[in-house]
């Protein structure tokens, strides 16, 4: 199995997985998960000013961007001409982790296992989609 196979294959996998992960935060939304294995800090933060934007939770809001990424991988795996919109909706969610994580440990001073799961997952998966940019190039 070539590099580019088990890229796409890990990207994809982890697209899934961000999937659930925020379908199970929006469904259990206000109750105790088994996923926070910090302790309260989860509900915490989720419920904190910081938990949302104009209104909205950023677990509906990330289910969404999660879901429209995967329509943009479906999408660049057939046509070259959408690699750049999954990549660039890649960069954006990693801009948006990183600001999530620096928002939790410097502003909140607390951590939420689900939160710091989903987040380096996004991080995760623009890094593995600058190396299948770079396959796709070369092809």
């Amino acid at each position: 199995m070539n590099k580019k196979k088990i890229l796409v294959g890990t990207v994809f996998f982890l697209i899934i997985m961000e999937i659930f992960f925020t379908a199970f935060l929006v469904i259990s939304s206000g109750q105790n998960s088994v996923l926070c294995f910090l302790g309260s800090s989860c509900k915490e933060i989720q419920s904190s000013p910081y938990g949302q934007i104009f209104g909205i939770k950023l677990s509906q809001m990330g289910l969404v961007s999660f879901i429209i990424l995967l329509g943009l991988f479906f999408l660049a795996s057939k046509n070259s001409r959408y690699k750049f919109w999954f990549l660039l909706a890649g960069l954006l969610g990693t801009l948006f982790a990183l600001y999530f994580i620096f928002v939790q440990i410097f502003i909140l001073g607390k951590l939420c296992s689900e939160c710091m799961i989903i987040d380096i997952s996004a991080i995760i998966i623009f890094i593995l989609s600058l190396f299948m940019f770079r396959f796709a190039l070369r092809n």
